[in-house]
């Protein structure tokens, strides 16, 4: 708004970024422009009748426009307003936005009575915190102060305040980073500020956990102060996922605070961006410089190429999409006349478009395309426009919503049928009916999800041999049309499929895993996560479970022995650790019900003693041993030894952990799992509880301290309620000392953990808020609210809740999907009402996003409750209909086939089908069928975008025949491709392709027209596909290249629409179209 002030109305207003509370006071915004004097905008703001919402627009109006002239009457008002509004808690942010103006005021007496004012209240600001935010009030103070010669608060003085009076180390360091960023380089305390900055830092990352978050407001400050040190100081984070993520902040933020790049320069940015190991990290750093290098002046040809090599790096689809795009407005926009990388750039450009994972993605990228090249290449930039019409015409969902009501229809049925197959109820073609319509879904990873819950149904109903039919015959083949390549999508894919492949046949999973493991750990990691997931819970893949804290999981040793297998391979500390601790869990379970033998059990119990192995060093982790020592407690947890020389040995171990936080974490986990009591010592875990309860008194983070907390209490409340009770009550005394988002996030989840231990504990809780009103009664607030939606969890009765009331809020809909969880879990109580009829009435009022859940829950209500054969026949099998029903309207409406996937060829009646994923020989024997009716010998082949390859395709469906005369018409862009590609002229990379790929003998006649216009980037207008003979043709959904690779349609012309569209053809067949767009039409011909 400060750049523009115009565009104020287009996006400051977005209604996703304010409360619906602030929405219409912002409205109100839009009455004032900048230079509105200040006396109008006070008039304009008598209608609004909440003093809060007054000094919500005064607020931020003020640090919008800090330059008007006139500002000292809007601060003076809203102060005075802020003093008065007791339910108004006016804290540090406030005050430092208000007097953001301070330094464009004039000396005198308005400047003076202000500051007057805010000086008295500096000690309740102080008080009030925020902590940073009280700094920038003291320097904004100590600015003023100073062209009126007094040094009260002097920078000198202000350091002092932070080196000494502020506990919260790592607030400390964020603070002297903003005071680098305010004070003059040439300031007597700069040495003194940068040598404690550096010594804060040292303190905080060998005492914290949670890195990026503790160290996020330091980091910001600093990228602005000192890049260098900034870089410096993410390097040195205890994980390389948090080493990563922290580069990606300093590197964004100081890309977007800066115009220039002085300091480093654009190979030194590129080269720090190489360095940042996690995918989408390094995305946003990419992004971040290619929005810089738009404001640059000039780029070197060799820069330009290195930002090139790193941007197409990503595995993102549409990232690359989008860079290539903004690559070609760089290289335009600065004249760098990069011929062949820009023809390069484009080829990239439209193999990621056509790579995109939907025809809705593909129609919305196509736009921002043509948007960002619209100043540079009209050509181009009409192209995609183009593309994305023909698209929304072609294309069975172009809208996201309407996909989304889809999937959420389909699943509704997967759900349906789950019962139906637990019950036997259901019949061969429901099946057929459930795989038409996934096959529909135009997504590969939305369909990849489908077809994994569908596969889940089978696998945990025991239908083995149904399962590994949909496996093979369709999730096979969707990962191989992803190609060798490893992208975020192939990565999607995996993480839904893998699953349910690991589950039909272990060895299977091995090729999807090596893919993954060495471009992304930890999706890795999570893949196996999710697999060890699947095999311990008893509910449809991917759906909530929510159990209670000793939940039986009653694996038998098969279960057992598979998900230790796949924590084996697991490549991070925590993960591993993480599985161990829930497995043995499982173990301890399953062995107490007998499910296993005493030969098992031993063979389990020798897996985590050899725990040790699994932890190998790498630079992923931290760098001490304390995941290790927690895993070792699981193994003494397992073989239940309480002899005291493991148990001590571990406590040893874990008080060398250097860092304050881990050190905490560790003695907190040998506490869970150590026995009350050991030989000689007998109050063994009660001192290990307060041990750990010393130890996080010792972290230098605030942050970091209630995080340590909250775990502790959660680890102890079956130990001793009243020590968890006494960790929460410290954690909110901490979480008072500040009023920032963190604080306040972390302030809910305490009330969460409090409410777990103790219905009427989280009551006691405000006493910490005594001196402060305003922030007491939100705190009672939120307990009050923690109270209510738990009382209407437990009070929840689909039979007679009206919930329609509710339709414009996620507050049922969430709650079903909790409750969808409970019913996997087996933590729901029992089913008694049959009467849904109000319910579902209820839901009708919602829209398709907050029905799915509601549905979703009412099945599986249904599902539970009635079991059998007949039962489910009778419940379970209409709604199923219905659902199906749905399914069939919104193929009617959106005009796609549902197409059942046999491997037998159509038969030569078909007039249209539908190819999906891996139906290539599909496409083919529908093209050959066609060629084989024909009457004559001649063909003519419209395709914009073919390519040489295109030709074996082509050649199979004439059967190789010679006698065939061909006629391809494609553009001039496609040939020089073809030419950049080449080593031999046209002709002959034909007749050598023809040879080496389709047959040694004789070939047709084959005559290839190139066509372009100038003022298209040398292609066509026409972005359709066809093949056209004498009376007969047939429309192709996608070019050949594509074919099986993604979605698509063919369908059979009759001879009206054959000779339609030879009639559009036909000035650029006959040569006669010689301009388009005021541009010449270039032709080109190669016979062969």
């Amino acid at each position: 708004m400060q750049k523009n002030p115009d565009v104020f109305d287009s996006y400051a207003l977005d209604a996703n970024n304010v409360s619906e509370k602030k929405r219409h006071a912002i409205e109100a915004i839009r009455l004032f422009k900048k230079g509105k004097p200040a006396a109008k905008i006070i008039e304009g703001l008598e209608d609004i009748a909440s003093p809060g919402e007054k000094i919500f627009i005064l607020r931020h109006w003020i640090k919008s426009f800090p330059e008007s002239p006139d500002n000292h009457l809007l601060v003076e008002y809203v102060l005075d307003l802020a003093i008065k509004t007791t339910d108004y808690s006016a804290n540090a942010s406030f005050y430092s936005d208000v007097i953001s103006c301070f330094s464009y005021m004039p000396c005198g007496d308005d400047a003076y009575e202000i500051y007057r004012k805010v000086y008295f209240q500096l000690p309740n600001i102080k008080k009030l915190g925020p902590t940073v935010s009280y700094v920038e009030v003291l320097l904004r103070i100590g600015e003023y102060e100073a062209s009126l010669g007094i040094d009260e608060h002097s920078e000198e003085n202000i350091l002092e305040y932070i080196l000494n009076e502020i506990e919260d180390k790592s607030v400390a360091l964020a603070a002297l980073c903003l005071m680098g960023t305010r004070i003059n380089k040439g300031s007597s305390c700069v040495e003194r500020l940068v040598e404690a900055k550096e010594s804060i830092f040292s303190v905080v990352i060998s005492g914290t956990a949670e890195q990026c978050e503790v160290l996020k407001e330091a980091l910001d400050y600093e990228s602005k102060f000192d890049f260098l040190n900034a870089l410096n100081w993410s390097k040195r984070l205890n994980t390389s996922y948090r080493r990563s993520e922290s580069l990606s902040q300093v590197i964004s933020s100081h890309l977007e605070s800066f115009e220039d790049f002085d300091e480093l320069g654009v190979d030194a940015i590129c080269a720090e961006i190489r360095g940042v190991s996690i995918n989408h990290h390094r995305d946003k750093c990419i992004d971040a410089l290619l929005q810089a290098l738009l404001k640059k002046s000039s780029l070197s040809k060799n820069e330009f190429k290195n930002v090139k090599k790193l941007a197409l790096r990503t595995k993102n689809i549409p990232m690359r999409c989008n860079f290539s795009a903004r690559l070609l407005d760089i290289s335009h926009s600065l004249g760098l006349h990069l011929e062949q990388q820009e023809l390069a750039l484009k080829d990239n450009l439209s193999k990621s478009w056509d790579a995109l994972d939907s025809d809705c993605q593909k129609i919305d990228h196509a736009f921002k395309i043509a948007s960002c090249l619209s100043d540079y290449d009209l050509q181009l930039s009409d192209e995609y426009i183009q593309r994305a019409r023909s698209l929304r015409q072609e294309a069975t969902i172009t809208n996201e919503n309407v996909l989304n009501a889809f999937v959420s229809s389909v699943d509704l049925q997967i759900r349906a049928f789950y019962f139906l197959v637990k019950n036997k109820s259901d019949e061969a073609q429901d099946l057929e009916e459930l795989l038409d319509s996934i096959c529909a879904i135009p997504s590969l990873s939305i369909k990849a999800r489908a077809l994994s819950r569908l596969v889940s149904v089978f696998q945990k109903s025991g239908r083995n041999k149904d399962s590994r039919r949909v496996v093979q015959s369709y999730i096979n083949p969707l990962l191989d049309s992803l190609g060798e390549e490893y992208t975020t999508l192939y990565g999607v894919c995996a993480y839904h499929l893998s699953p349910v492949i690991f589950t039909d046949n272990q060895v299977s999973l091995e090729r999807i895993l090596e893919r993954v493991k060495y471009a992304d750990t930890y999706v890795y990691d999570a893949i196996l996560g999710f697999c060890i997931d699947y095999i311990r819970r008893d509910c449809l893949l991917g759906d909530p479970f929510n159990p209670v804290k000793n939940h039986d999981f009653s694996l038998v040793y098969a279960d057992i022995e598979a998900a230790l297998s796949l924590v084996r391979r697991m490549q991070n500390d925590y993960s591993i650790y993480f599985q161990l601790s829930k497995l043995s869990k499982d173990v301890s379970s399953s062995k107490k019900k007998r499910l296993l033998s005493n030969a098992q059990y031993e063979d389990v119990k020798g897996f985590f003693a050899r725990s040790d192995e699994y932890f190998s060093p790498n630079d992923r982790g931290v760098s001490h041993e304390g995941y290790k020592v927690c895993a070792h407690a699981v193994r003494l947890s397992i073989e239940e030894t309480k002899q005291s020389e493991g148990w001590l040995g571990l406590v040893s171990r874990a008080r060398l952990i250097p860092n304050q936080s881990d050190r905490a974490y560790v003695l907190g986990c040998i506490a869970e799992l150590a026995p009350a009591s050991l030989q000689g010592v007998h109050s063994y875990q009660k001192d290990l509880f307060e041990e750990a309860f010393r130890a996080i008194e010792s972290i230098p983070s605030f942050y970091d301290k209630l995080s340590r907390l909250e775990d502790l209490a959660t680890k102890a409340k079956g130990y001793n309620k009243d020590f968890a009770k006494r960790c929460l009550k410290q954690a909110f005394s901490i979480s008072a000392a500040e009023d920032t988002e963190d604080r306040i996030k972390s302030r809910l989840s305490l009330i969460d953990a409090a409410y777990g231990i103790d219905e009427d504990f989280p009551d006691t809780l405000s006493v910490v808020y005594n001196d402060d009103p305003a922030r007491k009664e939100l705190l009672e607030k939120n307990i009050a609210r923690k109270k209510r939606n738990e009382t209407e969890r437990k009070q929840f009765n689909p039979g007679s809740a009206d919930i329609s009331k509710h339709s414009h809020s996620d507050k049922y809909a969430d709650l079903a999907w909790q409750l969808l969880g409970n019913l996997n879990a087996s933590n729901h109580g029992p089913i008694k009402s049959s009467r849904f009829y109000s319910y579902l009435k209820g839901v009708g009022f919602y829209d398709h996003e907050k029905m799915y859940p509601l549905l979703s829950y009412y099945i599986h209500l249904l599902g539970e409750k009635y079991e059998g054969r007949a039962k489910a026949q009778r419940y379970l099998k209409p709604v199923y209909d219905v659902l199906k029903g749905n399914s069939i309207s919104f193929s009617r409406i959106y005009n796609f086939e549902a197409v059942r996937r046999h491997s037998a060829p159509s038969s030569p009646s078909s007039k249209s089908i539908v190819v999906n994923v891996g139906e290539y020989d599909k496409a083919l024997s529908f093209a050959s069928e066609w060629v084989s009716g024909l009457n004559g010998y001649e063909i003519l082949v419209f395709d914009p975008y073919f390519e040489v390859g295109d030709l074996l395709f082509l050649g199979r469906a004439v059967n190789k025949d010679p006698d065939f005369k061909i006629r391809i018409l494609t553009t001039i862009a496609q040939k020089l491709k073809w030419h950049a590609g080449a080593s031999t002229d046209i002709a002959d990379s034909i007749s050598e392709f023809w040879k080496d790929n389709i047959s040694t003998e004789s070939m047709p006649d084959i005559e290839i027209l190139f066509a372009g216009a100038e003022s298209l980037g040398w292609g066509l207008p026409i972005h359709d596909r066809w093949w056209l003979a004498e009376d007969s043709g047939i429309s192709i959904g996608t070019s050949l290249n594509g074919l099986g690779k993604s979605l698509s349609r063919m369908a059979v012309m009759d001879a009206n629409d054959t000779a339609e569209i030879e009639q559009r053809l036909e000035g650029f067949l006959s040569k006669k179209q010689k301009v388009f767009n005021d541009k010449r039409v270039r032709y080109e011909s190669v016979t062969v």
